[in-house]
């Protein structure tokens, strides 16, 4: 809500428009787009927790069901309805640039996740809301801040991403990857090793719970350990099988922990 300028909305919204017109038709477009233009940027203003949704079916009248079910739920946990820009924004536009990389304010930016099953989402939830308890003072005095995107992935797991934002320098990888024009509005403030540090190691402690809990992950051996996820006769498969195909190591010496 605060990343992006009135320049690209209305490129979004273009592109919603389009994409609305070959569904339902231009009258439909007209109107949907017109409810996530009145919105505006407003409609999540003091909401502490969002959740949105797409239902996907094969027939109209299902989805329908779908979705008036979906708000139905929301109202018995005592949630209530927003405007549904977010859904209807990025499915016209799924591939935005990567200026998500940086925080709103110019603030470093780095995820974890981990795909759990749906019976371990309230426990992983419940421990990570302790690890930041547990951090608050350190995390406060060096404004090293945390959210997290949760999202269900089908029916058998459940993907959930902490997020954190701290004060730092800008990278190589930043000044490639972020467009320049939005780079430009960005403070890059002074390196804060502490912070770092700080983040280093709460990432760290987010995997081990990760793993304790039996969680799988997008990558392997670089943030997120291999070889601590195998047991033992897992792990000399792995090694028979490197060692089959690779009896000089000369293909990428040292990945995966091989």
């Amino acid at each position: 809500m605060k990343r992006d300028t009135l320049v690209k909305d209305a490129k979004q919204l273009g592109n919603m428009l389009k994409s609305q017109a070959k569904s339902g038709g231009v009258f439909k477009a007209l109107k949907e787009g017109a409810k996530v233009a009145m919105a505006g940027r407003s409609f999540l203003d003091g909401v502490p927790f969002s959740l949105h949704c797409i239902a996907e079916g094969r027939h109209q009248g299902a989805v329908d069901a779908d979705m008036k079910r979906i708000a139905e739920i929301v109202r018995e946990q005592g949630g209530e309805s927003i405007e549904n820009s977010i859904p209807k924004i990025l499915r016209a536009n799924p591939f935005p640039p990567p200026n998500s990389m940086l925080g709103p304010e110019g603030e470093r930016w780095v995820p974890v996740h981990g795909f759990l099953p749906h019976s371990k989402l309230v426990p992983a939830w419940e421990r990570l809301e302790a690890l930041w308890a547990a951090n608050a003072g350190e995390m406060e005095r060096l404004k090293v801040e945390t959210g997290a995107l949760i999202a269900a992935t089908g029916r058998t797991s459940c993907l959930i991403e902490p997020v954190f934002f701290w004060p730092g320098e800008h990278n190589p990888l930043h000044r490639h990857a972020v467009e320049a024009d939005h780079l430009a509005k960005l403070t890059s403030r002074p390196d804060s090793p502490d912070a770092n540090a700080l983040v280093d190691r709460l990432k760290g402690e987010v995997i081990a719970i990760f793993r304790e809990l039996g969680a799988i992950h997008l990558q392997v051996a670089r943030t997120y350990p291999l070889r601590q996820s195998h047991d033992p006769q897992g792990w000399a498969m792995l090694e028979a099988l490197k060692r089959q195909v690779d009896p000089k190591g000369l293909m990428n010496p040292g990945s995966l922990g091989l």
